[in-house]
């Protein structure tokens, strides 16, 4: 995997500047530079027809690649582009993984295609694209076409077959989230705390129905019945829980943010929202197991409150990453973005309609059923 700088990307973002000149025949040149920089990418934009062609560029790093490509089909989006190509070195694969990310995927290698001013030695390119509808399965050769082949000493018995290409692993732009997630301790830690929680949750529960009073059941009592001393023999399980839960999830949800990041506005909008909702329930979660029902002040206000903020916390951060997971390609994320937005928010809804017991015991198996995969999957 390659992996940039976020601080610097984010840099090269603020200085990036567009330029267009535009000819008497309608053709326009737009241009990507940065302040005091002569990096560059350059292309022809053919409006009669919505094409990108003749991109040429010069950068001193993958940073600088990155940012522009990115521009590249921003700009492609603006302009309603049909189609857009660049011709990328062969010899460059770092260059070429770059491109690939973006949205454009190899199309033909072309020998010799480059020639060297200096040296007069000719290179190799791969050309990379990115257009709207599909390419025709029955395409004809034109006259000159078959008599190309028949002069480099192919018969229309001996076309080879399409090459398929290898394989590019995405772009990795490294924050700091990234690059902690990738220590092996860290990893184990927090998976190791998750199932503590969920350790602790199951044996508060099975403490309460098989050592405290008789009849404790999810239909006549709350959750947070586990934390007092009235229901179970050990109410500091609960709380401990709580309080384990809403600490590990505040990582959790940076790194979930961090899986989920994008160049895009919109996409960061709603990743973003979900991390901050994701912190807000942790927070909460943590309140409820420190201001437990014993513990919760006049008629159990802070107790009352702290429920609440860690229910809509979990509830609308699962929302909006479930948003990010909708509109992927991925057709089981995409079930999961479903569910994630109409189940747990459905159930919210009816508990904050209905308040009994059972819709809250349900509400938090639903959390639970998301966000532990969620947070599984969000280390690998």
């Amino acid at each position: 995997k390659i992996i940039l700088g976020k601080k610097k990307v984010g840099k090269l973002q603020k200085k990036l500047v567009r330029s267009i000149v535009k000819d008497k025949f309608g053709y326009e040149t737009i241009k990507f530079t940065f302040d005091g920089s002569d990096s560059y990418l350059e292309f022809l934009h053919t409006p009669q027809v919505k094409n990108f062609e003749k991109t040429t560029y010069k950068v001193k790093s993958l940073e600088e690649l990155f940012v522009f490509t990115q521009e590249l089909i921003k700009c492609k989006e603006e302009f309603d582009a049909r189609y857009c190509e660049v011709f990328v070195s062969a010899y460059n694969p770092e260059h070429q993984q770059v491109f690939f990310d973006s949205g454009l995927t190899p199309k033909g290698y072309i020998p010799s295609w480059e020639c060297s001013h200096d040296n007069l030695e000719f290179s190799d390119s791969i050309l990379f694209s990115i257009f709207n509808g599909k390419i025709s399965e029955d395409i004809q050769l034109i006259d000159q076409g078959h008599e190309l082949l028949e002069a480099l000493g192919f018969s229309s018995d001996s076309i080879a077959e399409p090459i398929s290409y290898q394989t590019y692993s995405f772009v990795e732009v490294a924050s700091r989230t990234a690059l902690i997630k990738k220590q092996k301790m860290v990893k184990r830690g927090a998976l190791a705390i998750m199932y503590t929680y969920l350790a602790l949750l199951f044996l508060s529960i099975v403490t309460a129905v098989m050592f405290g009073p008789p009849g404790f059941n999810f239909i006549m009592h709350t959750i947070s019945e586990l934390g007092t001393s009235q229901f179970t023999p050990a109410p500091f399980l609960f709380d401990l829980a709580c309080i384990i839960a809403g600490v590990v999830t505040i990582p959790y949800s940076f790194f979930c943010d961090d899986v989920r990041k994008s160049s895009q506005k919109h996409m960061e909008i709603i990743s973003r929202s979900g991390l901050f909702f994701g912190i807000l329930g942790g927070f909460g979660y943590i309140c409820v197991g420190v201001f437990s029902v014993e513990r919760g002040g006049p008629n159990g206000i802070f107790h009352t409150i702290s429920a609440i903020v860690a229910f809509t916390g979990f509830v609308f951060s699962i929302l909006f990453f479930s948003l990010h997971a909708l509109i992927q390609r991925n057709s089981r994320v995409k079930l999961l973005g479903i569910c994630g937005i109409i189940i747990p928010l459905t159930i919210f809804i009816l508990n904050g309609v209905l308040a009994t017991p059972l819709v809250e015991w349900f509400l938090l198996f639903s959390i639970l059923l998301y966000t532990v995969p969620l947070n599984y999957f969000s280390l690998h």
